[in-house]
């Protein structure tokens, strides 16, 4: 009987939003977020549309980092 399955459920209930929001009260400085890098990428090489808003990203980031640099 002490035999028991357990299932990782990937559905936050309200006790897991009731944790994180006492964890890090509203301080997302003390936040990271843990992501599935490779279903990321997986998914935005899916959807052409997501390959050209990362790509618009990434420009206006370079641009961004050029113009703070050059200033």
């Amino acid at each position: 009987m002490n035999d028991v399955a357990v299932k990782q459920s990937k559905t936050l209930t309200q006790y897991d939003i009731a944790n994180l929001l006492n964890r890090f009260a509203g301080k997302h400085h003390d936040y990271v977020e843990i992501v599935d890098v490779q279903k990321n990428r997986l998914t935005i090489e899916k959807y052409p549309l997501l390959q050209d808003i990362e790509a618009s990203i990434k420009s206006h980031q370079q641009t961004a980092n050029f113009n703070k640099v050059n200033k």
